[in-house]
């Protein structure tokens, strides 16, 4: 674990994580779980935040429950799911969505296809009651997809002010799930030349600034951009790190476990 810094910590669910960095992250899953686990699925979003995966699987058809920590975002996701409700669209497959921690989820056995957990298991202090707890509400034959931060080296600044436990080696994530019965059946890097160089260059400068003057909010470089043409345009820039998932470099690991039949 890393020493922490005196600086002011980001208060997760407060604002919504967006932009061409955060798009990038989240098509990996969605990709990955048409892959392993085509839609409709009984999905579990384990750190749903303010519900912008759970929005997406459940138009993809999906249905979708979540837990998180964040009363905030999960406020923010309730709003999103009425505005939906009124459209009548895909959010009536959707829930429940309730506060609850990784480490004792509110779920019998066996209740999910396939769980997904973007970027949550490296804000755990014990990953390994949680990958337990997430093996328990698996059904059999499910799969996990998961999302977190790689290479202890590339700690900085924005793991501090994330509130980040850790960043993982490859064969620490295969390990915690592996303990539990699950088979890797994909794992690579992700973000490796051109988000590499953005959170470098650009997010990570950029956060130090903003942190000085004692703001814990920031979005970076059209972070929250939303639709707009700076971050469709960092999009296309990132894309061209598909072409290299399979070097060992990369800002983040994707990883993809299934349980026994």
């Amino acid at each position: 674990m890393k020493s922490r810094q005196a600086i002011p910590k980001r208060e997760w669910g407060k604002t919504e994580i967006a932009g061409g960095r955060q798009a990038f992250r989240l098509d990996l899953i969605i990709k990955g779980l048409k892959k392993h686990a085509p839609p409709p699925c009984r999905v579990l979003d384990a750190g749903c935040g303010v519900g912008t995966l759970s929005m997406a699987l459940l138009a993809e058809g999906h249905e979708v429950a979540g837990v998180d920590a964040s009363a905030a975002g999960l406020e923010r996701l309730s709003f999103k799911l009425g505005k939906a409700r009124q459209k009548n669209t895909e959010a009536a497959e959707a829930g429940p969505f309730c506060i609850a921690g990784l480490d004792r989820l509110p779920f019998p056995d066996n209740s999910f296809q396939a769980i997904v957990s973007g970027e949550v298991l490296e804000h755990l202090e014990d990953d390994a009651s949680a990958a337990k707890e997430l093996d328990r509400v698996l059904a059999p034959g499910g799969v996990v997809l998961i999302t977190v931060p790689a290479n202890p080296k590339l700690w900085s600044i924005e793991d501090e002010w994330a509130g980040h436990v850790r960043r993982y080696r490859p064969d620490e994530l295969c390990s915690l799930f592996e303990k539990q019965g699950l088979s890797t059946i994909d794992i690579h890097h992700w973000g490796w030349p051109v988000i590499y160089l953005y959170n470098r260059f650009l997010f990570q400068p950029l956060l130090k600034r903003k942190l000085k003057r004692g703001s814990a909010e920031f979005k970076g470089l059209s972070e929250g951009g939303g639709g707009g043409t700076l971050t469709r345009l960092m999009g296309l820039a990132f894309s061209v790190d598909r072409l290299f998932f399979r070097l060992p470099w990369g800002i983040g690991l994707y990883a993809a476990f299934r349980k026994p039949e």
